[in-house]
């Protein structure tokens, strides 16, 4: 949803090392054209880090099984190394198991 909104834009770091492999391959195979090939150096700079945790505890009594599920959420300006932002949402699923083949 912040993507969609057009406010925010986002890196993704997991493909990282695949772009330098790429970079590495249009400058220095032979294979690519100078011309073509795409300038490395113009990637834009992030200003945030936004990052999280997800954490799951199931307990069980009886007939009765809980999940909790515990999601936090930082901002961290990486100019300052300030966290601008903390929240964290917590959901809780109950079942019943049934008295007769459950």
């Amino acid at each position: 949803q912040l993507i969609k909104s057009g406010r925010f834009r986002f890196v993704d770091m997991s493909v990282v090392a695949e772009i330098e492999r790429q970079f590495n391959y249009q400058r220095k195979s032979g294979f690519v054209d100078e011309k073509t090939a795409v300038q490395v150096g113009k990637h834009v700079g992030a200003q945030y880090m936004l990052y999280g945790n997800l954490a799951g505890i199931t307990k069980a009594d009886g007939s009765t099984r809980d999940q909790y599920y515990k999601f936090t959420l930082k901002l961290l300006d990486l100019k300052t190394g300030l966290i601008e932002f903390q929240d964290e949402k917590e959901i809780r699923k109950t079942r019943k198991r049934a008295l007769f083949g459950g």
